[in-house]
């Protein structure tokens, strides 16, 4: 299966269970969402949806939900109104070397990081409206830094993929 079609077959899981409400059953107060931002088919800074593909590939305990959050923005709303906990995986271009990992809190839709392409937009938008319904869940970001945009690459450059690993760990701790 292509990188391509793995793209399309988890936006379209994703707009489906938004369509039909089949959000993943568990325990309301403990439920995390992760959100990787961005698509695979823009080389680095897609590297959340590669993280999504990559973290869907492992085992999860059941209050998990790991989702491809493409560039659905807004469309997201209600699947991010539904956890009290979302971790957010992004690229970022913020002067660091390529491939280095942070992680914060966000308190408020200002805190996420800078755009750098259609699909943030769509996240301010949609972090932004679910503040302002009152529904703006603990937000934990995590960017993975990026250096050259490349709008049509299906691949990571190799300092980039060499941060999924500790991505992964990182969610892992997140999550418990």
């Amino acid at each position: 299966m292509t990188i391509a079609t793995t793209a399309i077959r988890m936006h379209a899981t994703v707009m489906e269970s938004l369509r039909q409400g089949n959000l993943r059953e568990a325990a309301v107060s403990d439920r995390v969402l992760v959100i990787g931002a961005g698509s695979l088919l823009v080389g680095d800074s897609g590297v959340g949806a590669h993280v999504a593909a990559a973290l869907q590939r492992s085992e999860w305990p059941a209050h998990v939900e790991i989702v491809d959050g493409g560039d659905a923005g807004i469309r997201l709303l209600e699947l991010l109104q539904s956890a009290p906990r979302v971790i957010l995986v992004d690229a970022a271009r913020d002067g660091l070397w390529p491939g280095s990992v942070s992680h914060y809190r966000a308190v408020q839709p200002e805190d996420f990081p800078i755009a750098l392409g259609e699909h943030d937009l769509g996240l301010k938008a949609l972090l932004t409206a679910a503040a302002l319904l009152g529904d703006l869940p603990e937000v934990d970001v995590i960017t993975v830094s990026v250096d050259e945009l490349t709008p049509v690459a299906s691949v990571l450059s190799r300092e980039v993929a060499a941060a999924l690993p500790s991505i992964e760990r990182l969610v892992r701790q997140l999550v418990r």
